[in-house]
């Protein structure tokens, strides 16, 4: 269905009628793997960024709202950007063995076939601009939210 429009649901019966419904976990392992190459990334820019972009203005009085949320909105971007640039490559092989017709593909028999089809910038960069603008922005918004209800939630003392 992701991949195969209107005739996906019948591929899917199909697979699910030679293999059994553990085919619908195919792509499991890749699904957590790419999660957990994506967390250290983000993480790790954003606290980079939010380190070293400044908070106010360079003699020490505090930006505009605006402002503020423009920094935020950037921090929240980069890192979504960093984070989906770094861990691509392993969806996009998840996203092939889920969708194969051969439900026994293991992965590197997934990225075998990616490359010889679209070479190693297929591997890298199927879908990744679509993702960066569209994960960009939920980032950004994260970012925003987060930062405005944070001192909500965790008041300091």
């Amino acid at each position: 269905m992701q991949t195969e429009g209107a005739k996906g649901l019948a591929l899917l019966m199909k697979k699910i009628g030679e293999k059994g419904p553990i085919v619908l976990y195919n792509g499991g392992y890749g699904a957590v793997v790419a999660n957990m190459v994506g967390y250290y990334p983000w993480f790790a820019t954003y606290n980079t960024l939010e380190e070293k972009i400044p908070k106010t203005h360079a003699d020490g009085t505090p930006f505009s709202p605006v402002v503020k949320l423009a920094r935020r909105a950037l921090l929240g971007f980069c890192a979504s950007a960093v984070s989906d640039t770094t861990s691509n490559s392993i969806r996009v092989v998840k996203v092939y063995k889920q969708t194969h017709s051969d439900p026994s593909i293991t992965y590197i028999g997934a990225a075998k076939e990616v490359i010889a089809k679209d070479g190693v910038l297929g591997l890298l960069g199927r879908g990744l601009g679509t993702k960066l603008i569209a994960n960009g922005i939920q980032g950004a918004m994260f970012s925003i939210l987060w930062k405005s209800i944070e001192p909500l939630l965790f008041p300091k003392k």
